[in-house]
């Protein structure tokens, strides 16, 4: 019995990758049962972190083991984006404060009470949104030699930063992110705008976009993107921007010279 224990744990180890964090879910389907899975915890050989979980006993927890259990073994439409992608593409210089973890998925998505409740949790905002669809525009980040995560790519995070503004990201600070984003792919961006179902974050992305007047702005069909009916003000007292129908703070256009103001 203990020999047949053994050689489970040798498969379990190799269909296992390293760094990450497994979910009796995915152990039951290759064959590893709650009962034999009490045994190995008991024996040493994995620790829990929670109902459901577990992670090898000599290894750290990460945000990140947890994150690849979510997408590659529950296959739960969740993601890293935000300003958390925007650092990972190298683009973390351009954001302040505590490093913090934006995760984002469908409204209806249900995520496992031992992810919720890790020690992770004050650091992580979840946000349940279908203001573009789950799983498009992502792109592969390793978290380590031998497994992956989805992470939004650099045009949709910058969606997902407009999404948060203002009640996460400031005005001030959208705007600084902005400044330093000549080198976006206009298809993709054509793409993101055809498919997002928040005017305000269309309406803003492209206030945005044309304020620092990047050239890949020039490039896009706007007509083929619907920004909506009506005026939308984000800034109490602030200034109306014909082109998109918005109002937005004035400190973001003080120093600036527009004929569309």
């Amino acid at each position: 019995m203990r020999a047949q224990r053994y050689d489970k744990l040798k498969n379990l180890l190799q269909l296992w990758p390293v760094g990450t964090v497994a979910t009796q879910d995915w152990l039951t389907k290759i064959g590893v049962s709650r009962f034999l899975l009490r045994q190995y915890i008991k024996s040493g050989w994995v620790r829990s972190i929670g109902a459901g979980a577990v992670i090898r006993s000599q290894e750290t927890l990460s945000f990140n083991s947890c994150l690849y259990a979510l997408q590659n073994q529950l296959e739960l439409p969740v993601h890293l984006g935000g300003l958390t992608s925007l650092a990972m593409h190298g683009r973390g210089h351009y954001i302040k404060g505590d490093v913090r973890y934006d995760l984002f998925t469908p409204s209806q998505t249900r995520l496992p009470k031992w992810f919720l409740d890790s020690e992770f949790k004050q650091q992580t905002n979840v946000y349940k949104t279908n203001f573009l669809p789950a799983t498009e525009y992502m792109q592969k980040h390793a978290i380590n030699d031998s497994a992956e995560i989805s992470i939004s790519n650099l045009e949709r995070a910058i969606f997902e930063v407009v999404y948060l503004t203002p009640q996460m990201c400031t005005f001030e600070e959208t705007n600084y992110i902005f400044e330093n984003l000549g080198q976006l792919r206009p298809d993709v961006i054509q793409k993101l705008l055809e498919l997002c179902k928040s005017k305000k974050v269309t309406r803003l992305f492209l206030t945005y976009a044309t304020l620092h007047n990047h050239a890949w702005l020039k490039e896009l069909s706007l007509e083929k993107v619907d920004i909506g009916r009506g005026v939308l003000s984000l800034s109490k007292g602030g200034v109306y921007y014909r082109p998109y129908k918005i109002v937005i703070p004035k400190q973001l256009v003080e120093n600036e010279e527009h004929p569309l103001f």
